[in-house]
């Protein structure tokens, strides 16, 4: 069964209100600059194809799945690539766009190639190395 820590517990409770920096553990201000090149560019795929709708429908589930409504992650997505991941705002768009492409069940898998010019492998790997990066690399 999965445990999860005080923290985990913390991001997911709806009665909590969202301080700056409650998700990601890192202190300063991180921007993309933070990041290779490469997995800024993938981040930047991942928030457009949830953007769109295609595949991730913009329904009454999207601020459960994201922790966000859609008009709020469109606006991380219009104001790239000044975007600090040390932002709660920021931080729940860029991990729950890797997060929800890469697990939910949105039945989109087989044509993967036609929405997202990256492969799962590469995916998983810059959102592997974001949770690394935000200090939550076991989840």
């Amino acid at each position: 069964m999965l445990e999860l820590s005080e923290l985990e517990m913390a991001a997911i409770d709806p009665k909590q209100p969202l301080a700056i920096g409650r998700f990601c553990t890192e202190l300063s201000r991180m921007t993309l600059s933070n990041f290779e090149e490469k997995d800024s560019a993938v981040i930047y795929e991942c928030l457009k194809c949830v953007a769109s709708g295609e595949v991730i429908e913009h329904d009454w589930e999207f601020s459960t799945l994201f922790g966000l409504d859609a008009s709020e992650f469109l606006d991380v997505l219009n104001n790239w690539p000044d975007i600090d991941a040390s932002k709660d705002r920021d931080f729940l768009a860029i991990n729950n766009a890797m997060a929800n492409l890469l697990g939910y069940p949105h039945g989109k898998y087989d044509c993967w190639d036609e929405w997202m010019p990256y492969t799962r492998d590469e995916v998983q790997g810059a959102f592997s190395r974001w949770k690394e990066r935000c200090g939550r690399s076991r989840y």
